[in-house]
Parts: C-alpha cells; sequence; structure tokens
C-alpha cells in the first residue's frame, strides 16, 4: 500500500528468540534504531524509507524499494555480509548533510546524493554502482572491488578524498558486462591560504577484469573545464588502467 508505517522506539528480534524478518509493505518512518538490540533476520521495504534512527542491523541482507531518505548519520550493517539493496534514489534529507556508511554488499540502482548530496559515504564490502551518480560533500571511501552496472560520476563537492581501496570494474550488461564510463571529480574549496584541493585514491586496478569505457579523473572543479583532465592521483599499490 500506500500508507506510512511509523516506529516511534525501537524495534528488535525478541530476546533468546529466532531472529525475525520484517517486510514493510508501503513507506517507512524509522525514528529509533532497528535491530540494534537483537538484529532482525531481514529488511524489506517496499516504498519510500525515512532513516531517523541512525542504524538499521541485519543478519541477511535488506531491501529499499522506494527513496531513501537519512535524517542524521546513518549505519546499515548486515553481520553475515549480505547485500544491502536500494532500488531508488537514496539522498540527505533536507540538505541536512547526512552520511552513510554500509557494513556489507552495496547494491545501488538509484542515485546517490543526486537531490541532497551525502555528508561522506563508506561502504565496507563490495559494491555494485547502478544509478549513475554518486555525491557526498565530503569523502568517499569503498573497501570492496566496485562494480559499474552503468556509466558513473562519483563527485565530492568539498575537497573530499575519493577512495578504492580494491578494483573498478564494468559490469551489468544484458548479455554480458559492457563496458562503462567513470567520472570522478572533486571540487577543490577556497580558503585563506589558497586552494584545498581532493585527492583521488585507487589500491586496485581499473578495468582490470572488465574494461572500462572512458575515464576521467579531475580534482580541479570546473576551473580546469575545456583544459586536459588534471587529477591527484595516488596509487596504495601498484595500479593499472584499463581503457575501451
Amino acid at each position: 500500500g500506500d500508507g506510512v508505517v511509523h516506529f516511534a522506539g525501537p524495534v528488535d528480534s525478541a530476546d533468546g528468540e529466532t531472529p525475525r524478518a520484517l517486510t514493510v509493505l508501503g513507506n517507512m518512518h524509522a525514528e529509533a534504531p532497528i535491530g540494534g538490540m537483537n538484529p532482525l533476520a531481514s529488511l524489506d521495504v517496499s516504498g519510500d524509507s525515512e532513516i531517523c534512527g541512525g542504524s538499521i542491523t541485519t543478519i541477511a541482507g535488506q531491501f529499499y524499494g522506494g527513496h531513501v531518505y537519512l535524517c542524521q548519520d546513518t549505519v546499515l550493517t548486515s553481520t553475515t555480509g549480505g547485500v544491502i539493496s536500494f532500488a531508488d534514489a537514496v539522498d540527505a534529507q533536507d540538505g541536512n548533510n547526512a552520511s552513510l556508511t554500509i557494513r556489507g554488499i552495496l547494491n545501488a540502482n538509484g542515485p546517490i546524493g543526486g537531490t541532497d548530496p551525502l555528508g561522506f559515504l563508506e561502504v565496507f564490502g563490495a559494491g555494485t554502482l547502478g544509478g549513475g551518480l554518486v555525491r557526498t560533500n565530503a569523502s568517499q571511501t569503498y573497501h570492496g572491488e566496485v562494480a559499474l552496472a552503468s556509466d558513473m560520476l562519483i563527485q565530492s563537492l568539498q575537497a573530499g578524498v575519493i577512495r578504492f581501496d580494491a578494483g573498478v570494474d564494468s559490469a551489468g550488461g544484458a548479455g554480458g558486462n559492457v563496458p562503462r564510463d567513470l567520472i570522478i571529480e572533486i571540487s577543490p574549496i577556497a580558503n585563506d591560504d589558497g586552494v584545498t584541493r581532493g585527492r583521488i585514491e585507487f589500491g586496485g586496478d581499473l578495468g582490470g577484469v572488465v574494461g572500462l569505457r572512458d575515464i576521467r579523473l579531475c580534482t580541479g572543479g570546473d576551473e580546469i573545464a575545456g583544459i586536459p583532465v588534471v587529477a591527484t592521483i595516488v596509487g596504495l599499490n601498484s595500479i593499472s588502467i584499463h581503457a575501451r
């Protein structure tokens, strides 16, 4: 349905009982942690979600079928490293700069931070990015392998660090993997000492398994438009870049 299921207090599995799965048919508004004391087995929300309690913890995966709004800094955890899946967009609510931490595998089929940028994003498992855009004010950190299921623009608006600890590859085509474009843009910040620029860090190869198509890396903001692309790139290990 289209109604709102409102949780004003914490939601947990019962003490000493088998962990329970929760399915919300409609929109969810959660004002307190979910699974903070006793994790749920899984969570499935068919509609939009306002996550205002700071954390949701499940043993297996989490699925969000609609638009997700973060009222505050939020940690989404699967204790077994399951998939945390977003079928639609994820945004900070009303420009509040909320951050998102994923402790599990990320599957993002919509844009992240497209309407209201997140403060920062950190993903501890592998990630599939398919929504075309990930935008934060500060940094982004991807600790696992990243697969691009669509052409992607990854942005930090305030001189953050965008860091990939493992490889980045194309993925997600209808008869096989399709080469994807990757654009990483970090906007500088002007201050009394001049300009602070962000940094792009790679700990693995770009396109080493399934090649990327066009790659654009920029830590200079709009001021370098129209001239050769410039970026500060740090290889945490030896890296190679494969483009098609």
